[in-house]
């Protein structure tokens, strides 16, 4: 049989390198078929499949970049182009490889999950270098997909070894619990090992956000559950059930403490009380003397008993068959809880006598005593408030700007009765119920603190007072800067760790009432050019008071002012915040908006919105 002429010639035209059963040998052929490749510009999105457009692309379009440089950037944009000779790159015909590059073990995963081929996304990092965004795509369903970034530590000089740092952190991402170590090739390791400490270091910050998370819940839950341990519990009795319960306290009347005597003193003041509570003389007295052992208590208890309900107090008189039982607390000062006022006072947590001293000495505003009430407890001076009527004349922007912060953070938690108050309702510690917090917004906000109110029916008068002392200490260290949102934190972080039993927070005496001089009168102020207009006895008008302080009392109060500039100075929260003021445009008027005023006494200002 005759051969073939020319036979490794007809084969090398036709780009046939083997022969010969496949499998035969894993060493691959000498040469590499590298036609029809695509030929990735490091420097832009262009892709070539000719080497010589390739070339020229970079050479027009990328002149700065030195030729080395582009050549080296061309081995390594190739498909199957190998760094070392040995490494598997994705693309690669055919040949002896020692190892697979990170893209290879990426993609292998890949199959081996069913999922799409991974796709890679080049970002600049400044002088960093470059990162990459390592996609890998979930077939059914998009939200499932797995994204992965190369951290900027991790940044590389070119475009392929950033994809390649990236596939070497989405394998620690995917399959961290494996020891790819042992196949990734050796430049990979120290950066496969970095990033699989950081996955691990994340999922173990998440597991403690999770189980902190989980503390509050159980905490909050054990909190509600004690709450309602200590609710009263509302019982409903038909008439019946109603006249044996009274029978039973009715035998218990003699039962009395061992050693408890008392005098005819002390049954005076006990018939006194009676009758501030409401019971007439007789009746106080007949209760008196039918115990043998009287005390306010045993007395309410036959007093109710004993007296037809139609000449009970009104606030010991039962309600219709079928109404909830209460069980009233009453004090010698029961009888001011009539007044609306004193109601009103009482649901922010003052005590009754403190409330009716501050209405009868404020001729019974019961703003005014709420804020005086206020004052005391926190040691605030007191600001004067903001009156509705001067709301359009004066410009409320931190007000308004806090305002409509919260309303935008908390949405219906939030309301805003009017332009001169706001009340955040926070979730309270018992399913269902809520705490109200209340501030009215001072005339000089917010370099003066607002007053503050806490109510709710399911704290203590103690309780009612200590979150409203927590919040004014709070206030006292924001003086001068925002401080709504920080007031609101603070009150849901308060809520928290509330106490059962907190101490009772001291209230201040009342002030003296300064003595207005008697020379200064209406004539005296005439005298001295202050004639008062014709309108000046409209009703509902208070006459100003005409006060002059001393000498003494002017030096206290310039020191006590210098003080709080030169602590306001050196705030540093302040002085950024007088950084941002300077940056606005009314800031450029300043010395001409003084000049005006100093000149005349009615300047007219007009801004549009964002110019302060």
């Amino acid at each position: 049989m005759g051969g073939v002429k020319n036979r490794e010639e007809k084969k090398k035209k036709a780009h046939v390198y083997s022969s010969g059963a496949s499998g035969g040998s894993n060493k691959g052929p000498a040469v590499v078929d590298k036609r029809n490749q695509v030929l990735e510009c490091p420097h832009c999105d262009r892709e070539f499949k000719q080497v010589q457009r390739y070339r020229d692309h970079i050479a027009k379009h990328h002149p700065d970049v030195p030729a080395a440089d582009a050549a080296e950037s061309a081995t390594e944009s190739v498909p199957g182009a190998l760094k070392d000779g040995n490494t598997m790159q994705p693309g690669s015909k055919g040949g002896y490889f020692t190892d697979k590059s990170p893209k290879v073990l990426l993609l292998e995963w890949c199959q081996q999950q069913k999922r799409q081929k991974p796709r890679y996304k080049v970002i600049a990092a400044g002088a960093a270098g470059m990162k990459c965004k390592v996609v890998l795509p979930d077939q059914s369903n998009a939200d499932k997909d797995i994204v992965v970034f190369l951290d900027e530590t991790q940044a590389a000089p070119t475009s392929e070894e950033a994809q390649e740092r990236a596939a070497v952190a989405a394998l620690a991402r995917v399959a961290g619990h494996r020891n790819m170590q042992r196949v990734l090739p050796q430049a990979y390791q120290a950066a496969w090992t970095w990033c699989v400490q950081q996955e691990e270091d994340a999922k173990t910050q998440k597991a403690r956000a999770a189980a902190a998370a989980e503390g509050r819940k159980e905490r909050e839950a054990g909190r509600r559950k004690a709450l309602a341990r200590k609710t009263p519990v509302t019982a409903i009795m038909s008439q019946q059930q109603r006249a044996r319960v009274e029978d039973v306290l009715a035998q218990l009347r003699g039962t009395h403490l061992p050693g408890s005597h008392c005098t005819s003193g002390e049954h005076e003041d006990v018939a006194q009380e009676l009758q501030q509570l409401g019971f007439s003389e007789q009746d106080a007295e007949t209760a008196v003397i039918s115990l043998p052992h009287p005390t306010l208590p045993t007395c309410l208890d036959w007093l109710c008993l004993h007296i037809p309900e139609d000449e009970l107090p009104t606030a010991f008189a039962p309600g219709a068959a079928g109404k909830p039982v209460s069980l009233l607390f009453a004090g010698s000062s029961a009888e001011a809880l009539q007044d609306p006022a004193v109601a009103q006072l009482t649901a922010w947590g003052y005590p009754v006598p403190a409330c009716v001293e501050a209405l009868q000495r404020l001729k019974g505003d019961p703003d005014a005593a709420h804020q005086d009430l206020f004052a005391r407890l926190s040691g605030i001076e007191q600001a004067e408030p903001l009156e509705e009527d001067a709301h359009e004349e004066v410009a409320f922007a931190e007000w308004q700007s806090d305002v409509e912060g919260l309303v935008a953070v908390y949405d219906t938690l939030v309301s805003v009765p009017s332009h001169t108050s706001l009340v955040y309702a926070a979730p309270g510690m018992q399913k269902g119920g809520a705490v109200e917090v209340q501030a009215w917004a001072p005339a000089g906000y917010p370099d003066q603190i607002p007053r503050i109110g806490v109510r709710s029916l399911q704290l203590s008068p103690r309780q009612h007072l200590f979150l409203t002392k927590h919040l004014a200490d709070i206030a006292k260290q924001e003086l001068g800067q925002s401080m709504l949102h920080i007031l609101v934190t603070a009150m849901n972080d308060a809520l928290e760790d509330l106490p059962s039993d907190p101490p009772f927070p001291a209230i201040r005496a009342p002030p003296v009432q300064r003595q207005i001089p008697p020379q200064a009168t209406l004539i005296q102020a005439s005298a001295d050019g202050a004639m008062p207009s014709s309108n000046a006895s409209i009703t509902g008008r208070r006459a100003p008071r005409h006060w002059t302080p001393s000498a003494q009392e002017q030096q206290q109060e310039s020191m006590q002012l210098l003080r709080q500039q030169e602590a306001l100075c050196s705030d540093k929260n302040h002085a950024k915040m007088q950084g941002v003021r300077q940056k606005l445009p009314a800031f450029s008027k300043r010395q001409e908006l003084l000049a005006q005023l100093s000149q005349h006494s009615v300047v007219v200002i007009s801004g549009a919105t964002g110019t302060a």
